[in-house]
């Protein structure tokens, strides 16, 4: 038997893109009939099967769930943010919590620049989770990409609470500060930040968020 990963690693973009249409026509209409959560995932995962002829789905329905997110996946790495948040959303009917689709469904929007419905997603995993690092850093990137640089900063600062050796956080903490010209604190920030990851000296060396850092001598030994 064929694994998952494998036939998934070898699709083709036309045969993902004919299953997610067929995909929406079906969820359109069962959305529109009373048909129970697990009904409709049983009817998915028997489509999916059939279309593809290969994938294996098995009576296990959480394996079948964690099929459908790793098909996810695949949109994500194939850089369709789109059809990614469609089988996200799959997942998520069955299981509302579901952390990964859940991040990654934040992710997804935040790609497609609609970083408040990003926001609200990671706020979701947040009441879950309130100290998971990568939903707090991804939820402050959106909130900095909003010009919300104070918000940014407060879920930058959760992160340091926890690892004060974060160089992501300690990196976009200085983003922010530098963007509310608060020019000491970022180049604190950065310096530190650099220091535990020297790949930040050439991020840093193109990063429009210094832009007014930019004639400070002690930005330029930072990044020399």
């Amino acid at each position: 038997m064929v694994s998952l990963a494998g036939i998934l690693s070898n699709f083709f973009e036309p045969q993902l893109g004919h299953i997610g249409q067929a995909l929406t026509f079906s969820i359109d209409i069962f959305d529109t009939c009373a048909i129970s959560v697990c009904l409709r995932v049983y009817f998915i995962v028997k489509l999916i099967q059939y279309m593809t002829g290969s994938i294996e789905f098995t009576e296990d329905e959480d394996q079948n769930l964690e099929s459908i997110f790793r098909i996810g996946l695949l949109h994500v790495n194939r850089g369709k943010p789109r059809d990614a948040i469609f089988y996200f959303d799959r997942v998520l009917i069955v299981e509302p919590e579901h952390l990964n689709a859940l991040i990654y469904k934040g992710n997804a929007l935040g790609k497609l620049g609609k970083y408040e419905e990003a926001i609200s997603i990671y706020n979701k995993v947040l009441a879950i989770k309130p100290d998971h690092s990568t939903c707090l850093l991804n939820k402050g990137l959106a909130l900095h990409y909003l010009k919300k640089y104070q918000d940014a900063i407060s879920c930058y600062n959760v992160i340091l609470s926890h690892v004060p050796d974060d160089a992501s956080a300690l990196y976009h903490k200085a983003c922010s500060m530098a963007l509310e010209e608060k020019k000491d604190d970022a180049l604190q920030l950065l310096e530190k930040a650099i220091m535990l990851d020297s790949r930040y000296v050439k991020r840093a060396s193109g990063d429009m968020d210094f832009v007014h850092l930019r004639a400070d001598h002690r930005f330029q030994s930072l990044i020399s």
